[in-house]
């Protein structure tokens, strides 16, 4: 399951120096001489190939890759070798394949899992699946190869069947970036695919392979690679249902018996609508992509596209507020109108803020004008909205706005590449802004979204809610199920069954106001080997599996540790490491951006009260460096204050800026206090921090979530202070 969306006690990230550990680089190749010698070569991989099946496995959703390693010993003596490797994200190790110099293809056999530390028989060759090493990381596999002979060259097959995601028209999956700092691993991944229909052509991080079967990227960078989907299910809710018996099943009573399941659902594609009316309502607030709102006219061209010719169309924009960006509401066949589309969206400039609320209030307001019988409002974002919004509250704004005009269809298209990789929780914001709304959410690069897929695009299902799975009697998850699915992206759940296999369950949701129920058959499947074994040509093959398998002898305790490191600190992160906003860094933006501006509001207001004493308390919501929303959640003074003084402290701190972490998908809140201190013996006034111990120790539990040790004693007149959102 993936990680949730996530709210820090402090600030966001930024691109200053990092805390915490470094970059971490998946793949290991380690052998006995770079044991003892770490600058020795003895056996280097000579090529690295991830071969993908791309053809239409029927009722399955899963996809059969391969990666293939090919291992060369460059010693002039017989050489162990240990590879790990980490396997893109679902994936389940299937089996072994081995080809040694100009031989044939030789299929592993299952053994045993003895993880033990040993010698086994020379030219013998095991493969083992490792679990995620942490919570929503990667899975991995090591390769245990003993008595590679002198200047000989052997390639290694691992088989996995993984769940690919649904971007779109194209399936798609995520290949991990590996450690070419390594001297002895490849510098370059090949992707070979398989199983195209003629004429069709796969991607590369959004670049056609043309009529090439494989392409050649950088193996130090995450990639996606992607292919065409031929979907012909008409579910709401389609998955696959995996039964697998243990080992030792045929051997037990009935009572005994007992196995593993594993779970995929993904949402399926809705009807689309057909409106003759469309509000396209475009984010302009400063996380956004500087390129997000040329891209949306290239998307909102080939939408009008599909509308009849007495269709209409008007264009919004928002931030910290909603606007009309272009007049009256021209017919969708207007050449001018298109233009001055485009224009608005070339000239927008993005700012603070991410008021949906406002954007959608408008939209309303224009839809009660223009009386259309099937509205539709698509919302082109990056999903950074704040976590403290009320999604009932947008709702009711979008609904007294309305008023009596006909409901409008939603459509929230997010564009973040975070978003894309990790996929979108349930509980995000905008996922929740659009279950509450019953609003459709798709999420995908607007770049990369073409002509032909425009009418995908419009038949994107909306969240599905309420998830209930009606599992069979002795049928038990290893975790919790999600709170619901968002469109593109497959859940995978895991778990175990006694007694009599499942034969079927049932998943249950709502999706908007309506409910949606669908039912799985179970598919039996051999349960996924612990571990495989290719024997060398001298060697007993019933032997090599009673023995299963071991990591070398010489694997030592500080290699083990760099090995397991490696895969379980990988992740999608392709940049350097995100830094955290700490104490300091929130202090001095403070004093930087918000200060001036509040002493300039405060000394206006002394021309009123020259006795004016008090306090306020500015709470912000930060992401991707940008102020969500802020705002004064506490005021006390010792008299009665003007309108015109709080509007000028919130717009001053609206005037807060922080820069943004390098890929940092966190919200966080933020919590200052501000003293104001009238002009008394001969000082002057002042606005300045106010220590509160409370802040104190919540500043020293935020330091702690950033990577920094906190010093009480050194910051006991800390202000910037963190409050997880609830």
């Amino acid at each position: 399951m993936r990680r949730p969306h996530r709210v820090r006690a402090l600030l966001c990230a930024l691109g200053l120096a990092p805390f915490g550990a470094t970059l971490a680089n998946a793949d290991t190749l380690h052998t006995e001489a770079s044991a003892r010698d770490g600058d020795f070569v003895a056996v280097e991989e000579l090529a690295y190939e991830v071969i993908i099946d791309a053809a239409d496995p029927g009722q399955s959703q899963s996809r059969r890759v391969a990666l293939r390693v090919t291992l060369h010993n460059d010693s002039d003596v017989p050489q162990d070798a240990l590879l790990a490797l980490a396997l893109p994200r679902t994936s389940v190790l299937r089996g072994l394949a081995v080809k040694r110099g100009a031989g044939d293809w030789e299929d592993g056999l299952v053994t045993r899992n003895r993880a033990t530390t040993g010698r086994r028989d020379a030219g013998s060759i095991y493969a083992r699946s490792l679990p995620p090493a942490r919570d929503g990381g990667l899975p991995a596999a090591e390769v245990a190869a003993f008595g590679l002979a002198a200047g000989s060259t052997t390639q290694v097959e691992l088989r996995l069947d993984v769940f690919p995601q649904l971007e779109g028209k194209r399936w798609s999956i995520d290949l991990p970036r590996r450690n070419i700092r390594a001297p002895n691993l490849a510098q370059d991944r090949r992707v070979v695919m398989r199983g195209l229909k003629k004429g069709e052509s796969f991607f590369v991080d959004g670049s056609s392979s043309g009529e090439a079967k494989y392409m050649s990227t950088r193996a130090g960078d995450t990639v996606a690679v992607s292919w065409p989907a031929h979907l012909g299910g008409k579910r709401s809710i389609e998955g696959q249902f995996e039964v697998s018996p243990s080992p030792h099943h045929s051997d037990a009573s009935s009572a005994a018996k007992s196995g593993r399941f594993r779970l995929a659902l993904r949402l399926g594609p809705e009807r689309a609508p057909r409106p003759d009316h469309v509000v396209f309502v475009v984010d302009s607030s400063r996380s956004t992509s500087l390129h997000m709102a040329r891209a949306s006219s290239r998307v909102f061209a080939g939408v009008l596209d599909t509308l009849g010719k007495d269709a209409t169309f008007e264009l919004l924009s928002f931030d910290r507020e909603a606007s009309a960006l272009m007049p009256g509401t021209p017919r969708a066949d207007d050449v001018q109108a298109r233009q001055r589309m485009t224009r608005s969206l070339d000239q927008l400039a993005r700012g603070q803020g991410s008021n949906l609320d406002a954007a959608l209030t408008l939209a309303g307001e224009r839809l009660a004008k223009r009386g259309a019988q099937r509205p539709l409002i698509l919302v082109v974002t990056d999903g950074s909205l704040p976590i403290s919004a009320s999604p009932a509250d947008t709702a009711q704004a979008l609904e007294r706005a309305r008023g009596k005009s006909k409901a409008p269809e939603l459509l929230f298209l997010v564009d973040d590449p975070l978003v894309s990789r990790a996929g979108l929780q349930p509980e995000s914001p905008v996922a929740r802004v659009a279950a509450e709304l019953g609003a459709r959410i798709r999420v995908d690069s607007l770049s990369s979204i073409e002509r032909d897929q425009i009418e995908t695009l419009l038949a994107s299902p909306p969240v599905l809610t309420e998830l209930e799975l009606d599992l069979p009697r002795g049928s038990v998850l290893d975790e919790a199920a999600p709170e619901g699915l968002v469109a593109g992206h497959v859940t995978i759940l895991e778990g175990s069954w006694k007694g009599r296999a499942p034969t079927q369950l049932r998943v249950r949701g709502r999706m908007g106001k309506r409910k949606a129920s669908e039912e799985i058959k179970a598919e039996s499947i051999a349960a996924a080997p612990e571990a495989l074994v290719a024997p060398g040509a001298f060697a007993s093959p019933e032997l090599a599996i009673a023995d299963g398998f071991a990591r070398p002898s010489w694997h030592n305790p500080s290699l083990a540790r760099e090995t397991d490191l490696s895969i379980a600190q990988v992740g999608y992160d392709t940049g350097p490491r995100r830094g955290h906003i700490d104490h300091e860094i929130v202090r001095r933006y403070m004093h930087m951006r918000v200060f001036p501006r509040a002493s300039s509001c405060y000394n206006r207001e002394l021309a009123r009260n020259q006795v004016l004493d008090g306090r306020v308390l500015f709470e912000v919501e930060l992401g991707k460096g940008e102020v969500m929303r802020a705002g004064i959640a506490q005021q006390k003074f010792n008299y009665g204050v003007s309108k015109d003084f709080v509007d000028c402290l919130t717009e001053a701190v609206w005037s807060l800026e922080v820069p943004a972490g390098h890929m940092d998908d966190e919200v966080y809140l933020v919590r200052y206090p501000l003293r104001f201190t009238p002009p008394t013996g001969g000082k002057a006034p002042s606005a300045s921090d106010d220590p509160d111990p409370m802040f104190e120790m919540l500043m020293q539990r935020a330091d702690t979530l950033s990577g920094k040790k906190a010093d009480a004693s050194k910051d006991a007149d800390a202000p910037a202070t963190g409050e997880p959102a609830n």
